[in-house]
């Protein structure tokens, strides 16, 4: 009677397992002779592997692989040029925990998609989910998210998934949407998720099938030319750099602005090149600085080359001795670095501008004396 009442009470805590194993030990004599850790032992494994497989069979149904393969099934003697080392290794799934990638490239026929989907299957025991997704069909179903307004949802489940099966991927070139649609789903994956890619087509023949450059492409040209400008002009007065930047920069900036708030409008905002965006969009006002003032750098490297000096020998700056001497270290060390970037010799500066200071010079027409209106020192010969 009180065996029958434990087993009751193993199934409404939902440990169906353990009651039929607890069911399967009074049946049977043999486990008379355990010890009661022994034999509480065996009713805790037999709960686990039960709920192993069941989730095993749970992750297999949902994984839709388009083949029931398994790394063990594999026949590396065909000659398919399969590394067996390699191949067991990535059964081991480290990759798949170090959110890596793996590309499987081949003819028709050569078994790309059974060893993707042994792969993720490998994954599964190990833990982890798998999806199975044939790219033109996943191509498809973002169009069609896309119309019904279910995109953001779509991309956010497929990024849950720990495995990722894109199968056939460039099949034929993509449009500029789809290779849109494709980044997205990849860089919601980067360094987050693991993603198994098979293609015909020879990896250094990717780039050609996809109808557009990627995005990160054609901002990083656009952001070329600008530089491009900028070392044309590297030395020239203030005056002539804010002319040339009206002229030949400022439009690029508005080409670059138009671009980054159409591809904003796409991208979804939570992946990372959205994410990326939207934080230059943020910073625009304060980005397009240098456009009106000459005076400008269109980065802050130059400043960051002077400060490093500082940031490397700052423990010799502790003879400060408390707060105030610190922040009165900080504002020389600054005015030196700032008369440095206008070639202005700092003792000559600072000279001239006490003495100008002591001389009467009206706190009105303080701008005179500040380092980028001095005259810069003279070349040494």
């Amino acid at each position: 009677m009180l065996t029958a009442t434990t087993i009751d009470g193993l199934k409404a805590l939902r440990l169906d397992a353990m009651a039929a194993a607890l069911a399967e030990q009074c049946d049977q004599p043999g486990y008379a002779g355990l010890g009661f850790e022994d034999r509480l032992g065996l009713l805790v494994d037999h709960e686990l592997t039960e709920r192993s497989n069941r989730r095993m069979e749970r992750c297999l149904k949902t994984a839709r692989l388009r083949a029931a393969a398994t790394v063990e099934d594999i026949d590396f003697r065909h000659p398919r040029g399969l590394d067996r080392a390699q191949v067991l290794a990535l059964a081991q799934a480290h990759w798949v925990a170090s959110h890596q990638a793996v590309l499987i490239t081949g003819p028709t026929g050569a078994g790309k998609t059974y060893l993707a989907c042994a792969l993720a299957h490998a994954a599964i025991r190990h833990g982890h989910t798998a999806l199975y997704l044939r790219a033109p069909r996943m191509l498809d179903d973002l169009a069609i998210a896309r119309a019904d307004g279910r995109l953001s949802r779509l991309l956010a489940a497929w990024a849950r998934i720990g495995v990722l099966i894109l199968d056939d991927l460039l099949l034929r070139p993509l449009t500029s949407d789809q290779a849109a649609d494709l980044l997205e789903v990849i860089e919601d994956r980067a360094r987050l998720r693991a993603t198994i890619i098979t293609s015909q087509l020879p990896v250094a023949l990717w780039h050609q099938a996809i109808a557009d450059p990627t995005i990160a492409d054609a901002i990083l040209a656009r952001i070329a030319a600008l530089y491009a400008i900028e070392k044309e002009i590297r030395g020239q007065s203030a005056e002539i750099r804010q002319s040339v930047r009206s002229d030949r920069t400022r439009p690029l900036v508005a080409e670059l602005e138009a671009f980054l708030r159409a591809q904003a409008a796409r991208l979804s905002s939570q992946s990372a090149m959205g994410k990326a965006i939207a934080y230059l969009l943020n910073h625009w006002s304060g980005l397009i600085l240098f456009l009106d003032d000459g005076r400008l750098e269109m980065d802050t490297n130059p400043v960051e080359n002077q400060i490093r000096p500082l940031t490397l020998t700052r423990k010799n700056a502790l003879f400060a001795g408390h707060d105030e001497g610190g922040r009165s270290w900080s504002r020389i060390a600054s005015v030196i670095a700032t008369c440095k970037l206008n070639q202005v010799e700092p003792y000559a500066w600072m000279k001239a501008t006490l003495e100008a200071i002591a001389d009467g010079h009206p706190q009105s027409r303080i701008d005179e004396l500040l380092p980028w209106a001095a005259r810069p020192a003279p070349a040494a010969r």
